[in-house]
């Protein structure tokens, strides 16, 4: 015992002189009592002097530990006794809405966050790193995919923010088999595809999972077999990895629909990425659901790539201690890659007065009827930029105190020859605005004929309801409508839009 102890204390202070792993001392500090587990790591992959290698890994992996976790919500019933909800044992979306707000109304959902550092066990994180090192070390691949390439997209024991779970096993002797029938020269892309149309039998996309009481670990949807996107993601990273193929999560929050989207990449023997949807669609085709005709709600305005290592130049990473910033941007391990998938703009802009504590502005969608920060710009002598922005979506600038973003601008858009467009009010009024069967960026919708519909407009107040109509005959008129403005149509779809030119543009 006294030589184990020593050994850790020189460990510790060998980790202490080094700089570039002071975070492990740091991560230690914060495990609390589980810093004993770790510690049992960093003492295994210390004894053996001939294999720094591993112990290198573990410490990119426990230096990075304190950032990531799970959000635990836990159902229970007055006397404190967990219950079960499970989505799909309703015949319906409705159904299942219908249950969960009843269960909601008359238990507690208790909710916490459990912090990686202190939760993780030393047997687990052990098997993980060994697991890891023999899909990379003993793969096809070994010589194409760099040691930083192989931490960051096959080595972590998450892909995202998921319950954690003892999945390596699991998915290896699930999905090898399908490597081992391709031959020994096979292409990173291919093996993927060929994985990826096993993963089309095995999981599925079911949009009652959002109404649950939280996201699926990878050994929950290998046994429900549908989730949501998240699920389904972290479920096919996951796949990827314990195969020797480097993998992660892109994700975006939409500009012209509500919520969000995430899906795969894997990255090719040149370290290119490509994008695949677990079980749908594959390398090389998935990236063109981004411009397909007619769903042009998808159109991107950021597209974010999860790593596993703090990125030192995230908001959170740069920001001074206690200053306010959007939950959004508390996330540190993120990369804007926005570029990989759509023409960008950066966008210069001068800004109005700002109270002279705030040091940053921020560029929103409109997405679940209110304007949501995707992307920041530090403030200097009234400017500020944001860069790499997608094209032909619909923002807001602000900035953010006491909880809510304040709107600075009005309402624009860049459009695809990359000039700005403003939804500027003018004196002007439109005399009839007639609004009849349409396509919205969220579906197919009918005005029908009885119900009232409400149009608000945007000012510089926020909007403003204007005129309230019923339908006659499947069309509403509204009359003598502020011109310029962008316009909120409620009753129907909750989107916003403009008119030009007597034409209507939704948002």
């Amino acid at each position: 015992m006294r030589n184990t102890h020593l050994l850790i204390m020189l460990m510790i202070s060998l980790i202490a002189c080094n700089p570039m792993q002071k975070e492990v001392k740091q991560a230690l500090e914060l495990a609390e009592p589980n810093r004993a587990e770790l510690e049992k790591v960093l003492d295994h992959y210390s004894k053996d002097a001939t294999d720094k290698i591993k112990l290198k890994a573990t410490q990119f992996l426990i230096s990075n530990m304190p950032i990531h976790g799970n959000q635990l919500n836990k159902l229970t019933d007055r006397n404190g006794n967990e219950l079960k909800f499970y989505p799909l044992n309703y015949s319906s979306w409705d159904a299942t809405k219908n249950a969960r707000d009843s269960i909601s109304s008359v238990n507690i959902i208790k909710s916490k966050y459990i912090m990686d550092c202190r939760e993780v066990k030393s047997d687990y994180l052990i098997k993980s790193i060994e697991t890891a090192f023999k899909a990379w070390q003993q793969g096809r691949w070994t010589q194409q995919v760099s040691f930083n390439t192989f931490c960051e997209y096959i080595l972590p024991y998450r892909a995202s923010n998921e319950p954690l779970s003892d999945w390596q096993d699991l998915l290896v002797k699930k999905y090898k088999p399908i490597l081992d029938s391709l031959p020994v020269d096979v292409k990173i892309i291919e093996a993927c595809k060929a994985v990826n149309t096993q993963l089309a039998n095995d999981i599925k996309y079911n949009h009652r999972w959002i109404l649950g009481f939280g996201s699926q670990s990878v050994v929950d949807l290998s046994q429900s077999g549908s989730g949501m996107c998240d699920d389904l993601t972290a479920y096919g990273v996951s796949v990827m990895r314990v195969l020797g193929i480097p993998s992660t999560t892109d994700y975006t929050i939409w500009g012209k629909a509500s919520r969000g989207h995430s899906w795969c990449v894997v990255f090719d023997e040149n370290g290119k990425a490509w994008s695949f949807g677990p079980g749908e669609q594959q390398p090389g085709d998935h990236i063109k659901i981004f411009s397909e005709k007619g769903r042009e709600y998808r159109q991107l305005a950021k597209v974010f790539r999860i790593t596993y290592s703090i990125q030192p130049d995230a908001l959170a990473s740069i920001v001074p201690e206690n200053y306010e910033i959007p939950k959004f941007f508390l996330q540190r391990n993120y990369l804007d890659v926005t570029p990989e998938y759509v023409n960008t703009h950066d966008i210069s802009m001068e800004i109005g007065q700002v109270p002279d504590d705030q040091l940053f502005a921020y560029i929103c969608v409109f997405n679940l009827g209110i304007w949501r920060p995707i992307h920041w710009g530090k403030i200097k002598n009234s400017r500020v930029v944001f860069t790499k922005m997608g094209l032909n979506v619909m923002y807001l600038v602000g900035y953010y105190a006491n909880g809510i973003i304040h709107p600075i601008t009005d309402p624009f858009f860049i459009d695809f020859d990359k000039n700005r467009q403003n939804a500027t009010p003018t004196k002007k009024h439109i005399k009839e605005l007639a609004l009849t069967e349409y396509k919205s960026q969220e579906g197919h919708l009918k005005i029908i004929s009885g119900v009232e519909y409400e149009l608000s407009y945007w000012d510089t107040r926020g909007w403003q309801s204007y005129e309230k109509q019923t339908a006659e005959n499947g069309k509403v008129v509204f009359h003598n409508v502020p011109s310029g403005h962008l316009y909120l149509f409620k009753g129907g779809s909750y989107r916003p839009f403009s008119v030009q030119n007597d034409s209507i543009s939704w948002w």
